[in-house]
């Protein structure tokens, strides 16, 4: 009879790919394993999740070329940054998800970026009580790498402007002064434009083929592992100057609609009523919010790609950012039934995963088309973009793979401190509602 050995090896890991972005610091314990004389590759892991003991099945990546790495996972045998993600995935700074992806175009969090940050410099993340990210924030800070209430929010996604600062600090850089070559260089903030500049000068970072930095943009986790992994080249004193910048023009073509930067008079012709006057005038009526108009944009703005930017496969975090603009009752589609908020999104899971939905939207205004209505809530009338890349039961007219665009009214209210509101999160103002003041057109 064949003979097998087992090897007992304990090692502590800090993370491996059973873990998905949404907390990257489960913990994980001990290893098992071995089988005959091949090099140890899978190993069972001991996990701690909220409190529960589970064993699981990973791959050990640090004993694996970066080749074989590349193989492992499903989704990044041809995409331009494998190399960089496979380094950091082998050194443990980085991780994949359970299914076998790296997902390397998804959005990554402030607080998913930070941790990036201080694992790729050793350096220790502080224990501390509250959001799994709170200890993240208070090492970050103590480092210099973050400043306090630098960020409101860790759990929305990081933009690429705000990513580059973190890197130049941890690098402990100066900023530079003066414009960058980007065509798009007025658009970078003030105060993150040396930080960019000192980033490009490093041969960190660089701009998109049509010379566009794009500091708004979010920063998705393959180009997370490129400024990660170079900012530790520099550090070991093995970046080129004269490496070639990732092949960007690489990536899948984008298809998206052009940004509108001007909306149509159609948006200034359609009436509007108020409680607060006799005009109709859109105009005349934004003269009551006019100093307001900027806070409500942004939080449409930021809202509607939340709301209806839902994937059946992934849906995990839907409820948490959806509730931080989000209290009170609400009827689901004209039914009697009233339902709190907790319940009401579940509603909109159900329906949604029942009907394979991803979807992804954006919107678009200006300041002179917010206004109160007659109800006395805040509108946003502007143009929300939207296409679907899965799903059935779609509205009329409405196909899978093309964007439509539609006119819409984004409704907000000043919340009511009451018990029954327990679940507001952080808004100034919460939402209430959208309003469909067109049908959908095909962008074409």
């Amino acid at each position: 009879m064949k003979k097998y050995i087992s090897l007992l090896l304990v090692i502590m890991i800090m993370c491996m790919p059973i873990t998905s972005f949404a907390n990257p610091l489960t913990d994980t314990i001990t290893n098992v394993v071995e089988k005959g004389t091949n090099v140890a590759k899978d190993i069972a892991v001991k996990t701690v999740e909220n409190g529960a003991d589970t064993i699981k099945k990973v791959t050990n990546f640090a004993v694996m070329s970066i080749a074989d790495i590349i193989k492992a996972f499903t989704d990044i045998a041809t995409h331009w940054a494998k190399n960089f993600i496979a380094q950091l995935v082998k050194d443990g700074v980085v991780s994949g998800y359970p299914d076998g992806t790296f997902r390397p175009d998804a959005n990554i969090k402030v607080s998913e970026f930070t941790v990036l940050v201080l694992k790729a410099n050793n350096i220790e993340i502080e224990k501390a009580e509250g959001v799994w990210y709170q200890g993240v924030v208070n090492t970050a800070i103590n480092h210099g790498i973050i400043k306090k209430s630098e960020f409101n929010n860790y759990d929305r996604y990081i933009n690429r402007g705000e990513m580059t600062r973190m890197i130049i600090r941890a690098l402990g850089e100066i900023p530079s002064t003066g414009k960058t070559n980007f065509a798009d260089d007025s658009q970078i903030p003030s105060h993150l434009k040396g930080y960019v500049k000192k980033a490009v000068e490093l041969g960190i970072i660089g701009g998109y083929p049509d010379n566009t930095f794009k500091p708004y943009g979010n920063a998705t986790r393959a180009e997370s592992t490129v400024v990660i992994q170079k900012m530790r080249d520099i550090k070991n004193g093995t970046l080129k100057p004269n490496e070639p910048k990732p092949p960007i023009e690489e990536k899948p073509v984008v298809t998206d609609p052009v940004p509108i930067t001007k909306m149509p008079q159609r948006l200034y012709d359609m009436k509007a009523k108020s409680i607060f006057s006799d005009s109709t005038d859109i105009k005349e009526l934004n003269k009551m919010v006019d100093e307001m108009s900027g806070m409500y944009i942004k939080q449409s703005k930021d809202f509607i790609p939340i709301y209806y930017g839902f994937n059946y496969k992934d849906y995990s975090d839907f409820k948490d950012k959806c509730k931080y603009y989000m209290a009170g009752k609400w009827s689901y589609k004209d039914e009697d039934e009233i339902l709190f908020t907790d319940e009401y999104l579940d509603k909109i899971i159900q329906d949604r995963v029942k009907n394979e939905i991803i979807q992804e939207a954006r919107f678009f205004t200006e300041d002179k088309l917010v206004y109160i209505n007659e109800r006395g809530d805040t509108a946003v009338r502007g143009i929300m973009q939207f296409r679907y890349l899965s799903g059935k039961n779609l509205p009329s007219g409405v196909e899978v793979g093309k964007w439509y665009e539609q006119d819409v009214e984004i409704l907000w209210y000043e919340p009511l401190l009451n018990p029954q509101q327990n679940n507001w999160k952080h808004t100034d103002s919460l939402y209430c509602g959208i309003k469909f003041i067109s049908q959908p057109r095909e962008i074409k």
